[in-house]
């Protein structure tokens, strides 16, 4: 009975012996070895938009190499190729030159007249050639209608309302311009029949003029 026992106690003490020895020889080695950590590896560094190096660019090309691959037209080619071609061409000479009208000899002295006209302009009295019409009843080419008693005078060029002050035999007179006229190679004037009253003027004429 007491050996059994005695046998069981041993094993226990022994137990308790290794147990010890295991726990001591535990903390010596704690003591004498730090523990080990693992540490993460630093990351790499991100390159910046700034840092990034640019992509490269093509060279541009020269200005000599954009000249001569660019094709040369003639001045006037692109109106002249937008011009529509005459839907119905009129042979020449289907028309014949009316009765009565200008020549291009009467024409060309017409405005060469006119020319005169304006360059005489700011002057002071000119003298021309001047008729009468007496049209009345007919339009007129600033509105309303030629009377009897109406003052006057019809210009080709002249804008409507302009003043002009005429002479004639110690006479002077200054009208509007209230139409358009004369038509006649030469003339420059053609005064309204009260105009040519008032002036004593006879109907065709020189007579002296300027404007204001």
């Amino acid at each position: 009975m007491l050996r059994p026992l005695r046998i069981a106690l041993g094993l226990l003490a022994g137990l308790v012996v290794i147990g010890a020895g295991a726990l001591a020889l535990g903390l010596s080695s704690r003591g004498s070895s730090p523990s080990t950590v693992p540490v993460a590896a630093p990351a790499a560094p991100t390159p910046s938009p700034a840092s990034a190096p640019a992509p490269a660019l093509a060279p541009a090309p020269s200005a000599a190499v954009t000249r001569a691959s660019a094709p040369t037209r003639r001045p006037g080619a692109e109106r002249r190729s937008a011009r529509p071609a005459p839907a119905h061409p009129v042979p020449h000479g289907w028309f014949a030159v009316s009765p009565g009208a200008p020549s291009d000899a009467q024409v060309a002295a017409e405005l060469a007249q006119e020319q005169v006209f304006n360059r005489q302009l700011t002057t002071g009295f000119q003298t021309a050639l001047a008729s009468d019409f007496t049209d009345y009843g007919l339009g007129l080419a600033c509105g309303g209608l030629l009377g009897t008693s109406q003052l006057g005078v019809a210009n080709l060029t002249l804008p409507c309302g302009t003043l002009v002050t005429f002479r004639y035999r110690g006479r002077a007179l200054r009208v509007p311009v209230i139409d358009r006229g004369p038509y006649i190679v030469g003339r420059l004037w053609d005064l309204t029949g009260a105009t040519a009253a008032e002036l004593g003027f006879p109907g065709l004429d020189q007579i002296q003029w300027k404007i204001g």
